[in-house]
């Protein structure tokens, strides 16, 4: 996690010449467990600073809620940038598709999107299973045919 979070965070503009940057990130973990720190490897550099949020289960609109009052706005020139914002969840969560950002596509159904950064297979989640509602067919075909867990980086609409 700290390798990913390092490669794709925004750097302060506090590092003087010859300092190295602190890098500051919150991980949000949703619809997953959140693993013990040690799993998430050494957080002994002192540039970085990652703050872990378990929202394991949380309503997907409250995530929503809580991405939105971390986020920063757009930069503006001269101002200060804040840490980066990531979301560790579930490839078969449907409910983040309307915010996953597709650069094929044009169109902003939403003021966040998420920038997906890593993904890894070999991973089903079974709090997605809601046969009452989508039938068993189609659950399995969601849980299984999008199985996987990813990172996605945060960030509003139009902002670079």
């Amino acid at each position: 996690m700290p390798s990913i979070i390092s490669a794709s965070s925004v750097e302060s503009n506090d590092a003087l010449p010859g300092e190295i940057p602190v890098v500051s990130a919150t991980v949000f973990w949703w619809k997953t467990y959140s693993p013990p720190l040690w799993l998430l490897g050494t957080n002994d550099n002192s540039s970085l600073n990652i703050e872990t949020r378990d929202l394991m289960g949380v309503p997907g609109p409250n995530l929503i809620e809580e991405l939105e009052k971390l986020l920063p706005p757009c930069n503006v020139a001269g101002s200060k940038q804040a840490g980066s914002v990531f979301v560790v969840a579930p490839k078969s969560a449907a409910f983040l598709d309307r915010y996953t950002f597709l650069p094929s596509s044009s169109s902003v159904s939403s003021a966040l999107e998420l920038h997906e950064l890593w993904s890894y297979r070999k991973h089903i989640n079974l709090d997605d299973l809601d046969f009452g509602t989508e039938g068993v067919y189609p659950t399995l075909r969601r849980v299984i045919g999008r199985r996987g867990l990813a990172v996605w980086r945060a960030k509003r609409a139009g902002c670079n």
